[in-house]
């Protein structure tokens, strides 16, 4: 049976007579094919505004005296911003990511000079009043 952009068969050789195929038509695949180019053209737009924002606070944060970065945060955007630091070429370096807030105190406060808090954590405030942590090394993300 043909339904304008979607056919339905009836499943060969299945013994469940109440099972059938959905397949695309030929217009159907045109349909998604010029569904998919502006959906796809519109989520590189967003990625390029999340880089260019993501950009932005490393050039803040670099500009601070940043040099060693612990990023409190979910692990993709630790890489993310690593990524677009060193395609920058920014002499600042995310040296780990921490994702579970009960992580963040296992990292030496010698190993990083900045923290760059991207998930408002409730515990990261009261691991950082516990560990006096100094505020200028703290930064948030915009």
């Amino acid at each position: 049976m043909d339904q304008g952009l979607v056919k339905l068969n009836a499943a060969v050789g299945d013994s469940d007579k109440g099972r059938y195929l959905y397949l695309l038509t030929p217009e159907g695949e045109e349909a998604k094919a010029q569904m998919t180019v502006p959906f796809i053209k519109a989520r590189l737009h967003e990625f390029e505004e999340l880089r260019k924002r993501l950009l932005e606070n490393l050039l803040v944060l670099h500009e601070g005296g940043a040099r060693r970065l612990l990023v409190v945060g979910s692990e993709s955007l630790g890489k993310l911003l690593g990524q677009i630091a060193r395609a920058e070429e920014l002499e600042l370096q995310v040296v780990a990511t921490v994702s579970n807030d009960d992580d963040f105190g296992s990292y030496p406060q010698d190993g990083w000079d900045s923290l760059l808090i991207a998930e408002d954590a409730p515990k990261v405030r009261s691991i950082l009043r516990l560990l006096s942590v100094q505020e200028e090394k703290v930064w948030h993300l915009r």
